[in-house]
């Protein structure tokens, strides 16, 4: 499974929608926000990328490797610096090399 299976591109964040209605974001939607990609790990309508309060709910995308995935299990195909969510626990890995051993790490 590729991480574009999962993802949702929504374009530049916007936090209120033409009626003044807050944008829902849901997990797995990728947004650009100040020059950067974020992907949403929790539903949010108010939470900003990028900043303290908004850093539960955003991720930034394509850090170290460039890989991001969204499964229950690890991705198979995955390279060093790639990034994993796991949505059934809410939790964030990164993939690094420790002693020429691939493991992963909860961000």
């Amino acid at each position: 499974m590729s991480s574009s299976d999962n993802l949702n591109f929504r374009g530049k964040y916007k936090q209120y929608d033409a009626d003044g209605k807050p944008y829902l974001y849901r997990i797995g939607d990728v947004v650009e926000h100040r020059g950067k990609k974020f992907v949403s790990v929790k539903a949010t309508s108010n939470a900003v990328p990028g900043t303290v309060s908004g850093d539960s709910y955003w991720q930034k995308l394509a850090a170290g490797g460039g890989g991001f995935y969204i499964q229950e299990t690890p991705p198979d195909a995955a390279v060093e610096g790639d990034r994993w969510y796991r949505p059934d626990v809410s939790v964030m890995f990164t993939l690094i090399n420790q002693e020429n051993n691939l493991i992963w790490v909860e961000l």
